[in-house]
């Protein structure tokens, strides 16, 4: 067998064909050369304790799933068994089932390609062993290859964009690209205008926005970068690009898929961030980009994102995306989304460390025994603040999981629908909470 390649993964998300999950990277090599990663070999997963075992698989349909020992214990030193699924959505299926049956689930929680970097014990560099064939967007495509983690340290390739637009119709008459290789040093600059033809070298004049718009989306993929980076990027740059690529008609297909992309505003960017609708026999919606390894967002703002982009990607109105959301809160005051609002995130030093600044996760942590304040901290946020989930002593706080979880994601869909956050939330709305 061939020697590893030491690699660092850019994108990490999960895809669903058929009935079936898997796990998808997407990185560069120490040797500059692209890859992807596609790996069935850690299948979705949570567990229950054993004790509940035979309650739980009279309770579930026999629909390919698996139960199977497992070296874990809870809290309470209860010994547990893994229950696997074939894909996450019917893993998310069955952990429904068995909250309304009162059989408490454990890890069910991590998303599916959460489970996978844990498991393997991945930060973002790589080893990658095993054979490979060359790939259409990149140049290396290994299936179940061994994977390892790596300290690597990598140099990646950054584009920066920045755009100039008419203040009242939106369109776009001139887009910046500055370019860095950071491991040959390799640089380009480019100015792209609508008009007449400039002096300057760095210049580069188009007799309409959509040719300019076309000869963006050719350039970005030839410079094939790592990150996409630039001040106000996705808030402002990113969608206003993606919206007049829609008014113009000109495919959206920027990156390392074919897939026609929807660009979202997150309230906090990152550099790359994405959602796609395949068009095949069963339409699959991917949120694409590192979103997919962040852990300050529950499972309950996953759910809403999804359900947004489904009504979005079936031809959406506003009346149907404020009953949604109407619906979503009332679920959640009346509790039965609980389950969903569990935060994860890792402690990297002491508790007693933090002293400039203590986050959420850490003020969690303190309330818990010293044995346990380390590693993954699971926490909900409660009246009187962050709590351990172990150790919950005060009501939830649902309308702070309407302003830190809901609205932000719902903000990105005004900007399509064009509307506001007001309108979508309106007092009656919100008036549920008090109900």
């Amino acid at each position: 067998m061939a020697a590893g390649k030491n690699g660092f993964i850019v994108h990490a998300f999960h895809q669903t064909r058929g009935n079936k999950s898997r796990i998808c990277l997407l990185g560069r090599f120490e040797d500059h050369s692209t890859f992807a990663v596609i790996d069935d070999s850690i299948v979705p997963h949570f567990y229950i304790r054993t004790s509940d075992t035979e309650k739980a698989k009279k309770t579930i349909p026999n629909d390919n799933i698996t139960f199977s020992p497992s070296k874990f214990f809870t809290m309470d030193k209860d010994e547990c068994v893994k229950i696997s699924a074939s894909s996450v959505l019917k893993l998310d299926k069955l952990r429904d089932i068995l909250y309304q049956k009162d059989i408490r689930t454990y890890e069910a929680d991590i998303k599916y390609i959460d489970q996978y970097l844990l498991d393997k014990k991945i930060h973002g560099s790589v080893t990658i062993t095993g054979a490979n064939t060359k790939g259409k967007h990149v140049d290396s495509v290994y299936i179940n290859p061994k994977i390892e983690p790596s300290d690597y340290n990598p140099k990646l390739s950054i584009l920066s964009i920045d755009i100039e637009t008419n203040p009242e119709t939106e369109e776009i008459y001139a887009i910046g690209i500055i370019f860095k290789n950071m491991w040959n040093d390799i640089s380009s600059k480019e100015v792209l205008f609508t008009g007449p033809k400039q002096s300057h070298p760095d210049i580069i004049c188009f007799n309409s926005e959509k040719i300019m718009l076309e000869y963006f989306k050719k350039r970005v993929n030839q410079l094939n970068p790592d990150i996409i980076t630039g001040w106000n990027v996705i808030t402002f740059d990113i969608r206003i690009i993606a919206e007049r690529f829609a008014h113009l008609q000109v495919p959206f297909q920027i990156g390392r898929s074919d897939e026609s992309s929807l660009f979202f505003h997150r309230s906090k960017g990152r550099a790359k961030g994405y959602a796609g609708l395949l068009l095949q026999e069963n339409p699959v919606i991917e949120v694409k980009g590192m979103e997919a390894v962040r852990r300050d967002w529950t499972d309950l703002a996953k759910t809403f994102q999804m359900k947004l982009l489904s009504i979005v990607f079936s031809g959406c109105n506003i009346d149907e995306i404020k009953s949604y959301i109407e619906q979503i809160i009332s679920q959640l005051n009346s509790g039965k989304l609980d389950d969903k609002l569990v935060y994860i995130k890792s402690l990297r030093k002491p508790v007693e460390a933090y002293t400039k600044s203590v986050p959420p996760h850490v003020k969690a942590a303190k309330l818990l025994p010293a044995r346990f304040q380390h590693g993954l901290i699971r926490y909900v946020w409660t009246k009187l603040g962050p709590e351990p989930v172990a150790r919950l002593s005060s009501p939830f706080d649902y309308k702070h999981y309407i302003e830190k979880q809901l609205k932000p994601i719902a903000h990105a869909f005004a900007f399509i629908l064009k509307t506001d956050i007001a309108t979508l939330f309106s007092e009656d709305i919100q008036g549920l909470l008090f109900d």
